[in-house]
């Protein structure tokens, strides 16, 4: 499979609390919902990082996206760079800061499951 993962930061003056729930109900909906970009077999977040030693993660949240394979994650990317991705983007724009986003693709290679 091949995934898209994401770090996020929420935005500035949001706190732990309403950046998580803002995540799971308003915009995780919308990403799988009619709006969200085509073939996403599996998406998940997590939120509330801790370092191992306890300390608070340097991002608040990881988003993880999984496809089929690339001509899936390329059905997507087109959706969500395009005019059809803008509700998606304006909607992450109102918890995420967006100009600390780290985003990479990867293909998952599964050890144990």
């Amino acid at each position: 499979m091949v995934k898209i993962v994401a770090l996020i930061k929420r935005k500035p003056g949001m706190s732990r609390e309403e950046f998580s729930h803002y995540w799971a109900t308003v915009h995780g909906p919308l990403a799988v919902g009619p709006a969200g970009p085509p073939a996403v077999q599996r998406y998940t977040h997590t939120d509330w990082l801790l370092q191992p030693d306890g300390t608070p993660a340097p991002f608040d949240g990881v988003a993880e996206m999984w496809f089929d394979d690339r001509p899936g994650l390329q059905a997507c990317l087109d959706h969500f760079l395009g005019e059809a991705g803008t509700p998606l983007r304006d909607d992450m724009a109102q918890f995420v800061d967006m100009d600390s986003v780290i985003m990479f693709v990867g293909e998952e290679r599964v050890v144990k499951s």
